[in-house]
This record gives C-alpha cells, structure tokens and sequence, in this order.
C-alpha cells in the first residue's frame, strides 16, 4: 500500500487509505476524509485530518473550484484544474508545507494556516493576479522577515499571529479590509518593525487580541507597540483581564502623542475580577472610539459592563480631576453618550441590572475636540 502519494484524478479517481475507496460519485463522511458532493468533483473537494499521505495530487479536473485540505506535507495542484479557493493546513508544526500551483490564473482566495516558506508564499501570491482574499496563518517555527505584497485585485487582507513578520509593506490599490490577530498569550513576543499599508480605497483595519488569556499590565504594555506600529480603526480585546492603576499611571508618564480615533472598540471579558477604571482609563487614554461595544461572556462577570453604565451615565458635567494637570483625561474631552443593548431598547439608570451575557451593550460617544 502506497500510503506517501495521493492522486485524484478524473479518469481514475480512486484512493487505498485505511482499505477505503475514495469514490466522487458518492459522497462519503469519515473522520479522515469528508465530502466529494454532487457529481464527479462538480465543486469541492475536502481532506480532512489525513495523517498518512504526505503528498496530494490534484489534477484533470476542470470543474474543481474549492479545496480544503490539512494534513499533506506536499500538495501539488496540477494540469487540468483551475482553482478559485484554496485552504492549505498542515497538522506537523515542524513541517514546512510544499505547494505547488500550475496554474494561478484563476485563484481568488488562498488561505495558509501552516509552517510555509517566504519564498514560497511570495511567489504564490505574485504569481496570482486575481487574488483578491489573502489569509496568512505562520506557525511557531516561523518568521517571515520581509513580507510584500503588490497586487491590483486584493481586497481582504488577513495576518494571523502578527508577532511572525518582520516588515510588512502592502501595496494594493483596491484593499478595502487589513485585519491583524494576534493570541493573547504572545503578546510579549517582538511584534513587526514596521507596517505599511497603500490603497486608494476606505480601508477598515482591525485589530483583534484572542484566545482569552490572562491579559496583565505588561499585557497592556505590550499592545501599545501594535498600537503605534499601524493607524487601526477597529480593536477587538477578547481576554481575562488583570490589570491595576500602575499600568494607567505608567501611560500618562509615556503619553506623547494625542489619543488615535477609533470607529469601534469591542472588549470581551469573562471574568470580573479586576481593577475596572484602570481598564476603561487605559484605552480612553490612547484611543477616541466613536463605539465601544462591551460583552461579558459568563452569567457571573456582567459587572464591568455595569460599572460602565454607571459611570457613563453618571459623569460630571465639568469634571475637576486634573484641574492641576497639563494633560486633561478622558472625562474633560467627553461631551455625550448615547447607549444601547442588545435588546434593541435604550438603558436607564436602572436597567443594569438586566445586564446579561453574550448580549453586547454599545456605548457611542461624542468627543469635543477643544476644553
């Protein structure tokens, strides 16, 4: 039994793995291999958590447009198919994914969740005129040190675990999303040297922190080095925070620059075990949200969400807390709040106590630009 090379092929589209047939014309569901739906590989072709074959052959199959594979450490995409989506995995870290592509003429998304080279990607992506969705996931054993991308049709770009590029410059005209994720257990890992981004479009950039770990003041630290690297109008925090007023106290020591307008924070929390204000002070102190969208995701931490109702609600007019200060906080720049749930219905005074998980309650504030 040959188990290092897969081919399907449309004149003979059989696979010897584990003594089962791999046949087109009748859609199977394993646990290795799911789904070859409607007629003789009309659409899809899907290979799941395959362990054995290290290589997979695609080829004579003029109406595949979708493939979604993960576990090959070779897949070589031959003559006879012209792809348009293309989801590459590979399930050994340590493993450098080969992919090989005849024709690119017709890709349109790519998405690499794997131990790639720089080479390599770089030459799939010059290589593809049409792209226009490019999702790049780099795993552990990775660093792409200059990563550059030139292209007329990209539209979505997506960067995950930020911390494995050096210097990224992104030249596309028609980019109209650039979302950066990063885990919030690698935060203190370098983050790029520099991010450049040209296009000629409205661009919503994102930035989101998950995995829901422990976020600590050298957390919030850290996340300012991102901040400052790309001018990000979306930030998206999903974590355990555990910060206090050092880290608040530390950013008005450091603030130089004025605080960056922001379309929308999103904070995610699921715990309620931790200093509150120094939360809420430390992203006023370097961001102007226009949104904040808050969600707590455990019947037993809605608190936060109801400390900020309280205190939005309940601010002062004409705030006197850094009458002595050169630099005024976030309250004297604050001039209105408006304030919705996720109940479609406007919160009173009293309604936080209906405050509930996973439903968001979204803060849109007015800020004046002079005091």
């Amino acid at each position: 039994m040959d188990m290092d090379n897969m081919n399907a092929d449309m004149g003979n589209m059989s696979t010897t793995m584990d003594n089962m047939r791999l046949d087109p014309a009748s859609p199977i569901a394993i646990d290795r291999i799911s789904e070859l739906p409607e007629d003789v590989m009309n659409q899809r072709f899907v290979l799941k958590y395959c362990w054995s074959p290290e290589h997979l052959l695609l080829r004579n199959l003029p109406k595949l447009k979708t493939a979604f594979i993960l576990g090959p450490r070779r897949v070589e995409i031959a003559e006879g198919v012209n792809i348009q989506e293309l989801d590459c995995f590979t399930l050994d870290i340590n493993t450098t994914l080969d992919l090989c592509l005849v024709s690119f003429d017709n890709l349109k998304k790519l998405r690499l969740s794997t131990v790639f080279t720089e080479s390599n990607t770089q030459e799939l992506i010059d290589n593809s005129p049409h792209l226009e969705t490019l999702i790049l996931s780099p795993c552990n054993t990775i660093t792409m040190e200059r990563f550059k991308i030139s292209s007329q049709q990209l539209r979505d770009l997506q960067l995950d675990n930020l911390y494995h590029f050096g210097h990224v410059e992104i030249d596309a005209p028609n980019l109209e999303q650039f979302r950066s994720y990063i885990n919030g257990g690698k935060l203190h890992n370098p983050c790029p040297s520099s991010i450049f981004v040209a296009t000629t479009r409205p661009l919503e950039a994102q930035f989101c922190v998950n995995g829901n770990h422990r976020l600590t003041n050298q957390s919030f630290q850290d996340l300012r080095n991102y901040f400052q690297l790309f001018k990000y109008n979306v930030v998206c925090i999903d974590g355990f925070f555990d910060v206090n007023v050092s880290i608040v106290t530390q950013l008005k020591d450091d603030l130089v620059a004025p605080p960056l307008h922001l379309d929308r924070l999103e904070l995610r929390y699921s715990s309620s075990l931790f200093d509150y204000a120094s939360v809420l002070d430390y992203f006023l102190g370097i961001f102007r949200p226009t949104k904040i969208s808050v969600t707590a995701i455990r019947q037993s931490s809605t608190e936060f969400t109801k400390f900020l109702l309280v205190k939005f609600l309940t601010r002062a007019e004409n705030p006197v807390c850094c009458s002595n200060c050169r630099v005024k906080c976030w309250r004297h720049y604050l001039e209105n709040v408006k304030i919705r749930s996720g109940y479609d219905f406007a919160l009173k005074n009293s309604s936080s106590r209906s405050v509930k998980p996973y439903r968001d309650v979204v803060f849109t504030l007015k800020w004046t630009k002079y005091i």
